[in-house]
């Protein structure tokens, strides 16, 4: 997209979204009441968390897209997807996995920017992000969730950002995936399709800037058409 009308857009779309990042900050705090843990504190069960912002999804006052990406490679999980044909959704036959990752990485940004645009001119849908990528933290609602040594807080460092992804997932109309190869990434997409109502909710963005259902990659929509995409969740 025209990175002039892109960064006219940006300064009212940031104003909006930090009253959406308000928000969901004080809707995760309520729901993290409702999470159990035993009588160490260290092992907590998230099921009461996830219920509650699933029922909460439909009152929202904001409609949330969640952006889950990996720019990064690993030849074991490259050789995993190889051998599955259920994930080799979005693969090009004239181009090696790793060629696609490296375009991939290298659009990451321009099409995160069209895809959060187009979400909010087109459909007044708020995109959030989990990321470590300096970059891309410096868009609207884009967080970094730093690990925290386990001897403060009792809990393995990178758990607050396996909390805040799991109900990022629970409280997003839809979960974009941009794909690369790292065991992190595949571990969540794994999570996403073990869960019926997740996996329901599941499109992935290609490196072309356009979205597909996993189980149809022959049916695809640009991102200028990303309400036709979402009414197919419904």
């Amino acid at each position: 997209m025209d990175s002039e009308a892109f960064e006219r857009w940006l300064p009212t779309y940031r104003e909006r979204a930090d009253t959406v990042a308000a928000a969901l900050g004080a809707l995760f705090q309520e729901a993290m009441t409702h999470w159990a843990s035993d009588e160490s504190g260290k092992r907590v069960d998230l099921t009461m968390s996830r219920q509650f912002l699933k029922k909460k999804r439909p009152q929202f006052p904001h409609r949330i897209l969640f952006f889950t990406y990996s720019s990064q490679f690993d030849e074991a999980v490259e050789s995993e997807i190889l051998d599955s044909d259920e994930d080799r959704a979005g693969f090009s036959e004239s181009l090696t996995p790793r060629q696609i990752l490296s375009r991939k990485a290298a659009l990451l940004e321009p099409n995160f920017k069209q895809l959060i645009h187009e979400a909010d001119v087109r459909v007044g849908h708020y995109t959030v992000a989990l990321s470590a990528n300096e970059r891309l933290r410096e868009l609207p609602l884009v967080w970094d969730v730093p690990a925290e040594p386990e001897s403060e807080t009792g809990f393995p460092p990178d758990y607050m950002w396996h909390v805040n992804f799991y109900f990022l997932c629970e409280i997003s109309h839809a979960i974009i995936a941009y794909g690369g190869y790292s065991p992190a990434f595949w571990n969540e997409i794994r999570y996403i399709r073990n869960e019926p109502d997740l996996a329901a909710r599941l499109l992935w963005l290609d490196q072309n800037g356009e979205l597909f259902f996993p189980e149809r990659e022959q049916e695809t929509w640009p991102l200028r058409e990303i309400a036709k995409a979402l009414d197919e969740i419904g």
